[in-house]
């Protein structure tokens, strides 16, 4: 017995068929994990409703129905590994000056004093991962050590609160390297004049790829892995340290970024190192990483609006002391005012408006270790509860 089933017009104008349809038609890997809350921001606080993450990635996903045309047919993964080695080639003579070009691009964007960081810079054939400990998922055992279960909640939470860093960090860095590669034209001629054009494709068919190619086994996210950043917070007599490692200067430049990003919002985890290792356990390991790329370019796009046009991508210098002033804010706090801006409330714009005339009073000061000093104690007093909390 067949069966009839009737749409109305009101739901077809809506749009919500169309979506239906478009989100069907998203990579059956991840539209599984989607529905069944398995990537790493599933029923995430700091999210707006329960369908966000569904709506916004179909969105996404329908913005590159261009590329899909393009390439149909194509082996991707093949093709952006093609396309990677020849930019290596295309680089060799001249990596020294990549490296250097990287350094002093990323460390002017945010005009951070690059003698304030011990840094390493490097182009190479292929990731070294034994310097880094990351693994491949999510750490589910109890940490030892713990004081009571009420520890168990401070982890729960902040584990939320990191991992919408995370994404941020990610999404501000793509948009960065954009920023940066469109500033580097002309520099970039001076080596070889096709790298531009190959770096910003690079970078189209990762996008691309990211929401085409969901199949992510241990195998092939460490065999696959083009670039990587390691980060190690310094105290009163050591300095910050960033080691970065790309397999060409677009994920150079990406990792770099995001590097920095990390180190500006690595002053608000927890002070409890127990907790601190086990957040990070939960957070930070490979297979997070296709997902923060994933979720990170539409939650910085919300992130930027709330701060524009106080902040323009031109003026990322404010970036620092607004990622590292609002990181301190406590994981409830943070995930409040997280979902207020993703949502595109006009009270997550009031709230920036305050952190950014409090960055720029900051940036006037003349010593970046001082301003970097002074913004970890002051949270509090730039951003109220009553702000975040209260209507």
């Amino acid at each position: 017995m067949s069966k009839t089933i009737i749409i109305s017009e009101d739901v077809i104008k809506s749009g919500i068929l169309k979506e239906a349809i478009e989100f069907n038609q998203l990579p059956k890997p991840i539209r599984i994990a989607l529905l069944r809350g398995k990537t790493p921001l599933s029923n995430n606080p700091a999210l707006p409703n329960d369908y966000y993450l569904e709506h916004e990635c179909t969105k996404r996903f329908s913005d590159m129905s261009d590329m899909n045309s393009v390439y149909n047919g194509v082996n991707m993964v093949s093709e952006i590994s093609k396309l990677s080695q020849e930019c290596s080639e295309i680089e060799k003579p001249f990596r020294n000056n990549l490296e250097k070009l990287c350094a002093e691009e990323t460390f002017a964007l945010f005009s951070v004093p690059s003698d304030k960081i011990d840094f390493l810079i490097k182009l190479v054939d292929g990731i070294d991962q034994s310097t880094t400990e990351v693994p491949f998922g999510p750490n589910e055992e109890l940490p030892p050590d713990l004081n009571d279960v009420n520890e168990l909640d401070e982890i729960k939470i902040e584990t939320e609160k990191r991992r919408v860093q995370n994404a941020l960090n990610s999404g501000a860095a793509l948009s960065y390297t954009r920023l940066v590669l469109n500033k580097c034209v002309s520099r970039l001629d001076e080596f070889d004049n096709r790298l531009y054009e190959l770096y910003n494709e690079y970078l189209d068919l990762n996008d691309y790829l990211l929401y085409y190619n969901s199949e992510e086994t241990q195998e092939q996210n460490q065999k696959n892995l083009t670039g990587l950043s390691l980060v190690t917070l310094g105290n009163e007599s050591t300095k910050n340290q960033l080691k970065v490692q790309g397999t060409n200067f677009a994920v150079l430049l990406y990792e770099t970024i995001k590097g920095l990003l990390e180190i500006f919002t690595e002053h608000g985890s927890p002070e409890n190192p127990v907790i601190a290792k086990a957040v990070m356990s939960k957070s930070d390991y490979i297979t997070a990483e296709p997902w923060y790329m994933r979720f990170g370019p539409f939650l910085w796009g919300y992130m930027e609006t709330a701060i524009t046009p106080q902040v323009s991508r031109n003026n990322a210098r404010l970036i620092p002391y607004i990622f590292m002033k609002v990181s301190q804010l406590k994981p409830e706090k943070y995930l409040r005012l997280m979902r207020e801006t993703f949502a595109g409330t006009k009270r997550s714009k009031a709230v920036f408006r305050r952190v950014v005339e409090y960055a720029n009073l900051k940036l006037d000061k003349s010593d970046f270790d001082a301003r970097m000093s002074a913004n970890r104690s002051d949270t509090s007093t730039v951003i109220s509860d009553q702000e975040i909390i209260n209507p």
